[in-house]
């Protein structure tokens, strides 16, 4: 499977304008790709906000890249998404 964007794409969702680099890629079975992004604004006390996941269809590439390839068995500190997509039976 060939995805339209990459991770360390920053992407831009149609609808609500929001703004964020690609941390997260998820395939369905019906075919429709999601990703989450993580946005680059800190929340106030200086921590990550959450990820927001966006149907593939409503993004499109800003033209920024940030490289966020690496040690992929473990995420960084403060780099947990409690609302990444589930799967269940």
């Amino acid at each position: 499977m060939e995805f339209k964007f990459k991770f360390g794409d920053e992407l831009k969702e149609a609808v609500t304008g929001f703004k964020g680099t690609v941390m997260g890629i998820t395939w369905y079975a019906t075919k429709c790709v999601h990703y989450g992004l993580l946005p680059k604004k800190l929340n106030k006390d200086g921590t990550t906000k959450d990820w927001n996941w966006f149907d593939g269809s409503r993004l499109s590439k800003t033209g920024k890249f940030t490289d966020v390839t690496g040690d992929s068995t473990s995420a960084p500190a403060g780099h947990n998404c409690p609302n990444a997509p589930e799967f269940s039976i």
